[in-house]
């Protein structure tokens, strides 16, 4: 119940289909201009102010939903971690998390510099990253071949790695690689966004402008 439980305290941390449709209009519209006229980092900004979204939503969600877990009756309650160990290394999974699926919310967005439209490749993204993340279903439950698939993509380090560390499902060691991976995911993520940012504003257009 660990990993239900905890999906749905952090679900508005963790999900990946949640869009920041202010930023989505104003490249659709042309109104970016505005912000391209004011002296600050424009990835940077957008990138802050979708994870602060998120943060926002999730602390009005997880406690209640944490409180409530704690007190069911077993086998239906949220059980404490396995260890202290893995309750750290659970939050920093879980920041780190926050962190990756920013950072492919990002690349939507700066793709629909290039696209005029967010529609096609969200619905890709959303469909995939939900699946072998952990959203939709558990990734143990999975078969064997796309566990596999998973080893190679970051989803999976969004909320599954958090969720597995804290109920004791992998070990510390596991984790503590798995963690190192989400930040060389998260570092490759933001570079390959600064990059397509970069090139999109060179080339865009207001339209009417």
């Amino acid at each position: 119940m660990c990993y239900v439980w905890l999906n749905q305290a952090f679900f508005y941390l963790i999900l990946i289909a949640i869009k920041d449709e202010q930023i989505l209009e104003q490249i659709k519209n042309g109104t970016v201009a505005y912000e391209l006229c004011r002296p600050y980092d424009l990835y940077w900004w957008w990138y802050l102010k979708h994870l602060s979204k998120r943060y926002a939503g999730c602390l009005l969600r997880c406690f209640p939903v944490i409180l409530l877990a704690l007190f069911l009756p077993k086998p239906y309650n949220l059980l404490p971690p396995i260890s202290i160990k893995a309750f750290i290394l659970f939050l920093i999974a879980l920041f780190l998390g926050s962190l990756l699926i920013t950072s492919i919310c990002m690349l939507i967005n700066i793709i629909t510099f290039f696209t005029y439209q967010d529609k096609g490749i969200s619905s890709i993204i959303y469909t995939v990253g939900g699946l072998l993340s952990g959203i939709d279903v558990p990734l143990p439950l999975l078969p064997t071949t796309l566990l596999m698939i998973t080893e190679y993509l970051p989803f999976r380090l969004i909320s599954d790695l958090a969720v597995r560390i804290y109920s004791g499902n992998i070990n510390i060691t596991y984790g503590i690689n798995s963690i190192i991976l989400q930040i060389i995911w998260i570092i490759i993520l933001i570079i390959i966004g600064r990059l397509l940012m970069k090139k999109a504003l060179s080339k865009v257009s207001i339209q009417g402008g």
